[in-house]
């Protein structure tokens, strides 16, 4: 019996440890040579993507260090450094063996400008990604924030709410971008209180162009929104601006929010 385990042992289990051995060494080796070689020290960092950043500015953010060891580069690391950037949403980093890394980007995409002291650029999920300075555009939607509001999370909700308001207004053939004056985030409006307003023009544009020659001057005025149901009060708001129109009434003031009731201030 025992002769027969000790024969097994010789025919089956030395050669399977002598392959394990192996195998761990030559993974060893392999690693040792991965992580060593010159064949793989970084040679070239390439920006693949090209758009408003400049390489230069990608390159001296992600911080590569001269012929690093393209396995040794911690790749997430380099991401997060180049996401720094305002101008980049999202980054891609990847090897491109043997000696290359490459570097894939999203641009941010104002949607809009945040006035709060100074003003920013907003992105379409209502986050402020870059100060504006001298000779910047200012040719996108005005968000105002009324007060200081103590609570981060509410406000950066509102500001998104916001720009969901303004998808609304564009999606309504009544509105073109020309209409707008600005909208008002009010972070602690109190219950009952609008917690949006959107200032607008009187008439629309688009009346006056169905109307022709002889439009009144146009008007500003206000339109108060709830915290939700943007898309019904948006249709209400059009059948409203409709018949002022038509009535030949400017108004002042139009409150959405308060459910299926809507009040409505004309200038007298």
């Amino acid at each position: 019996m025992k002769a027969s385990v000790s024969r097994t042992f010789v025919l089956v289990g030395l050669p399977l440890t002598l392959l394990i051995v192996g195998l761990i060494w030559g993974g060893m080796e392999l690693r040792r040579f991965l992580f060593t070689s010159p064949r793989f020290a970084v040679q070239e960092v390439e920006v693949a993507t090209v758009g408003k950043v400049g390489k230069e500015a990608i390159l001296q953010r992600a911080a590569v260090p001269a012929r690093a060891n393209i396995f040794k580069l911690d790749l997430d690391e380099v991401k997060k450094r180049v996401e720094e950037e305002p101008w980049i949403y999202s980054a891609t980093v990847v090897r491109a063996l043997p000696n290359k890394i490459q570097i894939h980007y999203r641009e941010q995409v104002p949607k809009a400008i945040l006035g709060a002291g100074s003003m920013y650029y907003l992105n379409a999920e209502g986050k402020p990604f870059y100060r504006i300075g001298q000779g910047d555009s200012l040719a996108f939607p005005l968000i105002q924030v009324e007060g200081k509001s103590k609570d981060s999370d509410l406000l950066r909700q509102r500001v998104e709410s916001a720009l969901a308001i303004l998808e609304q207004f564009r999606s309504n053939p009544l509105f073109t971008d020309k209409d707008l004056g600005d909208l008002t985030v009010r972070p602690d409006a109190e219950d009952g209180a609008a917690p949006f307003l959107v200032t607008l023009r009187f008439p629309p544009k688009a009346l006056e162009k169905k109307q022709g020659k002889g439009n009144p001057p146009s008007r500003l005025y206000t339109v108060s929104f709830s915290s939700g149901g943007w898309s019904e009060q948006v249709n209400r708001w059009e059948a409203v601006v409709r018949y002022l129109a038509q009535q030949g009434k400017n108004p002042r003031l139009i409150r959405l929010e308060l459910g299926k009731k809507v009040v409505v201030k004309v200038e007298r």
